[in-house]
């Protein structure tokens, strides 16, 4: 019988483990099950930045006051609500992954600088 990841977990931990990725030395630190989900993810928060530029567009349209507001408004959160919709579609360890990769980047960028 061929030892995998998952029932080398079972057997060491004694409990049945919820995703196969906490067993190891970082847990919940793989992309092994996320797939598709962490591309759209990803594609949500950097796309969720998009919006920002319309404001000027939105604040200077033709549109009563109030719409303005709205609009405006909705564009400004739309990072935040992106990052949710991410967050729940990922799931926390893969945000976190992705969270932690790119603070990686950057102090590595900074230090070099």
């Amino acid at each position: 019988m061929q030892t995998t990841l998952w029932s080398q977990c079972s057997a060491t931990n004694g409990a049945m483990m919820r995703e196969e990725t906490q067993c190891g030395d970082e847990p919940g630190l793989s992309l092994r099950g996320h797939g598709w989900r962490f591309a759209v993810g990803i594609l949500l928060i950097i796309g969720g930045y998009a919006a920002w530029p319309f404001i000027p567009a939105a604040f200077q349209a033709d549109l009563q006051p109030a719409a303005k507001s709205v609009l405006t408004g909705l564009l400004g959160a739309t990072p935040f609500l992106t990052k949710v919709m991410a967050v729940a579609l990922m799931g926390r360890p893969a945000y976190e992954l992705f969270k932690r990769n790119v603070w990686n980047y950057v102090r590595v960028r900074i230090a070099r600088s």
